[in-house]
């Protein structure tokens, strides 16, 4: 069977040059913006909660993690970062100037010149995954090099879960199975020499470039609405309304959080 290389790509709070609605407003202004103290709070009080403690409960994990972040990113928040991310296994952060190929990058400078292909997974750190989605998505990966049933490039993707929107009136939790991907756990898995990742297409597209898998079965993903969204975070599914009680039990078994925690944030 064909090795593979797994890596988890996030970019926190990263002033690219492109690829984002705020990205137009030209590079001073991007800062201005995602460096503001009080946005920066926000961000960690949501990556404290969500993208961080379902990276650290991921089981199992064999996967790489890298963290893009502004060469610039102010100083006690990227101290704060570096001890939040300390426990986890096999994770850097790449402190890089603005640039459009960041990802890339990257995953140039890590990728392990042994491995056949490489398999790279995006989450936001505002997000968060179903405990398993990691270990599903190697054993997706090696399936496909194993039987050959499905040529890469290949995408992986989860379209069941949640979302949780947060504003002035409160945080609301609702299902939303989407028609196409979101970028949560989504994964790209292509030989080396493609030098395409998951961040190459818009997520909402990828079934239009690539082959493609996809699990609408199990709630993989919780989503946030906020404030501070660049992309609008607009949901193309339907919407589930759970009581309580359907909630904490999603919430426990799926990605191991509590309600009261996530209705505090």
């Amino acid at each position: 069977m064909a090795s593979f290389q797994h890596i988890l790509i996030m970019r926190f709070s990263y002033p690219a040059l492109g690829g984002f609605k705020l990205s137009k407003a030209g590079p001073d202004e991007v800062r201005a913006t995602l460096y503001d103290p009080a946005r920066l709070e926000r961000r960690f009080a949501l990556f404290e909660k969500l993208a961080l403690p379902s990276l650290l409960n991921q089981r199992p994990n064999d996967c790489e993690i890298a963290i893009i972040i502004g060469e610039d990113f102010p100083q006690p928040f990227r101290a704060r970062l570096e001890r939040l991310t300390a426990p986890l296994p096999r994770t850097r952060l790449f402190p890089l100037p603005p640039m459009d190929r960041a990802v890339a990058n990257v995953v140039n400078m890590i990728r392990d010149p042994a491995c056949e292909y490489i398999a790279t997974t995006r989450l936001d750190d505002d997000d968060a995954m179903a405990l398993d989605c990691l270990g599903r998505i190697g054993r997706i990966c090696r399936q496909v090099l194993r039987t050959k049933l499905i040529a890469p490039p290949l995408g992986i993707a989860f379209n069941k879960g949640l979302f949780l929107e947060k504003s002035t009136r409160g945080v609301r939790l609702y299902g939303a199975p989407q028609k196409t991907p979101l970028g949560i756990g989504l994964t790209l898995l292509a030989h080396r020499d493609m030098r395409q990742t998951v961040y190459t297409r818009n997520h909402r597209a990828v079934g239009a470039y690539w082959n493609c898998i996809t699990d609408g079965m199990r709630h993989s993903f919780i989503r946030t609405v906020h404030v501070d969204n660049d992309s609008g975070a607009v949901s193309d599914g339907r919407t589930v309304e759970y009581d309580d009680s359907k909630l904490r039990e999603i919430l426990t078994q799926r990605f191991g959080l509590d309600l009261d925690d996530l209705r505090a944030i």
